[in-house]
């Protein structure tokens, strides 16, 4: 052990805790339980983090091997072994700002250089159906579980085991416990779990489901570490795909686009993993709105362009007209009639051939009511507020009891719809009640809609009905999280 005196702190696996805001405990907890899955007890304790973090003492080769598992980095990047100079010593000053983990390492942003998408978020021809048979397919499942684990580690608190009935959470208990009996039967009700939290996501504030969603996600990583035959650790990579994707939605609810982009890329690996290109191409198509909700329309049709061409014609038709639908709303951004028109027209039609086809369940939100939205949007985009008075009113009609959030977006194009039309008035009443539930559901979204909403308004500014709902407006956004502060 070095003497304290000439002992060289551990900057790089002190930043990888201070990220996180986790307490020298916490790290000594979360090893803790680590080896305990793995059938070790062990006796760390808060002290000997400290003393790896200040360059006291080096961790044994077991605590090493967790700490890579632990934050989802090799050795080197934790500053366990020799660097050869990649990673960044400088260490974490009070008040940086700090993104959660990012299982890929530094994020380097969603799109190239060039303008078009990162070649890794590709789905390439022979690396989908073919893949865990490959000769290097072991390295690849390590690396694939490694980066799952370093998404897993933010994981907060446990789910709510009375969601569903015990039962499905004491098979899934059994299963952690011993990984090799994981089965058929436990994926499915690992899948059934993701699509109650994917429902709970339009009437539940992400805030709240994050901690949940996340915890959830370490249980599927956590099995996958097991020996399983082919066909089950397909379906749980599908699952990691699933669950994956589904934290990215609800952190890029919450405002939290960098750490968004870390999970729709695990979940882009993970359906990578299993070849799945249909839901692959669902997560690109998800990751299109961290660009267009910073009002980037042409890079965020580039993402949704490429999920269309990863989607082979086998994909579901409730995919691509989801996509499509999207495309319409990006070119109508844009002042493309004719291509918002051309993409409504496909969509429509893939919307028939859904109504006859079994859908999957990241999917089954989207049905003609959503149309109907998108729809409601492009017109209004267009400069057709007359047209989008009906679809949108169609939409709202068709939006079930529990799309609250969805609720508000409709409610704000409708505002716009009508202010456009010279109902100042109505068109004010539509947008506080949006903003009413926009302020209880902590909205990110829904707030810079309404902030767009408003800007639309200045020539009305003096008018008590625009005051009124301006200070409304400013409340709510000194309501919502920091990051809603639009």
């Amino acid at each position: 052990m070095e003497s304290a005196q000439h002992a060289k702190p551990n900057e790089l696996l002190r930043r990888q805790r201070q990220q996180r805001g986790w307490s020298l405990q916490r790290v000594a907890d979360e090893i803790r339980r680590l080896c305990e899955r793995d059938g070790r007890r062990v006796g760390i304790t808060a002290h000997m983090v400290g003393t790896w973090e200040r360059g006291n003492k080096k961790p044994s080769p077991l605590y090493r091997e967790k700490l890579c598992v632990l934050y989802g980095e090799n050795a080197e990047r934790l500053g366990l072994i020799e660097s050869t100079g990649d990673a960044d010593p400088t260490p974490l000053r009070a008040g940086d700002a700090v993104a959660p983990s990012n299982p890929f390492g530094p994020v380097q942003g969603l799109a190239s250089p060039t303008g078009g998408v990162d070649e890794e978020l590709l789905f390439l021809d022979g690396d989908t159906t073919d893949g865990l048979e490959a000769q290097d397919s072991e390295m690849r499942r390590r690396t694939f579980l490694r980066r799952m684990a370093g998404a897993t580690g933010a994981a907060l608190i446990a789910p709510p085991l009375g969601l569903l009935g015990s039962e499905p959470w004491e098979r899934l208990s059994m299963a952690i416990d011993r990984p090799a009996t994981a089965d058929v039967e436990t994926v499915h009700d690992l899948e059934t779990i993701t699509a109650s939290y994917a429902r709970l996501t339009e009437c539940v504030t992400s805030g709240s489901l994050i901690g949940p969603v996340l915890e959830h996600m370490r249980t599927v990583t956590d099995l996958l570490r097991g020996p399983q035959p082919p066909a089950v650790r397909r379906r749980l990579c599908v699952a990691a795909a699933d669950v994956s994707q589904l934290a990215g939605r609800l952190l890029s609810g919450i405002g939290q686009h960098q750490a968004a982009q870390s999970y729709y890329k695990v979940s882009l690996q993970a359906a990578k993993e299993a070849g799945d290109r249909a839901l692959g191409a669902y997560v690109i198509g998800g990751m299109s709105f961290l660009h267009s909700q910073d009002g980037k329309s042409d890079r965020a049709l580039q993402f949704v362009q490429q999920a269309q061409r990863t989607a082979t014609d086998g994909a579901p038709a409730s995919l691509r007209a989801w996509l499509l639908a999207m495309e319409a709303e990006l070119q109508a951004n844009l002042g493309n009639a004719k291509a918002t028109r051309t993409a409504l027209d496909a969509a429509e039609r893939a919307a028939d051939v859904a109504e006859r086809q079994q859908i999957p369940s990241w999917i089954e939100y989207f049905d003609r009511g959503r149309l109907a939205g998108f729809a409601g949007v492009c017109h209004i985009r267009l400069g057709r507020p007359d047209e989008a008075i009906a679809p949108l009113n169609e939409a709202l009609d068709a939006l079930p009891e529990t799309g609250v959030k969805h609720r508000s977006i409709l409610l704000t194009d409708l505002a716009t719809a009508r202010v456009k039309q010279g109902h100042l008035e109505e068109g004010c009443a539509l947008a506080t009640e949006s903003l009413q539930i926009a302020t209880r559901m902590k909205g990110v979204a829904a707030m810079r809609r309404l902030r767009d909403f408003r800007h639309q308004l200045n020539p009305w500014r003096d008018a008590r009905e625009v005051q009124r709902f301006s200070d409304d407006l400013r409340a709510g956004v000194n309501a919502v999280q920091p990051a809603a502060r639009v």
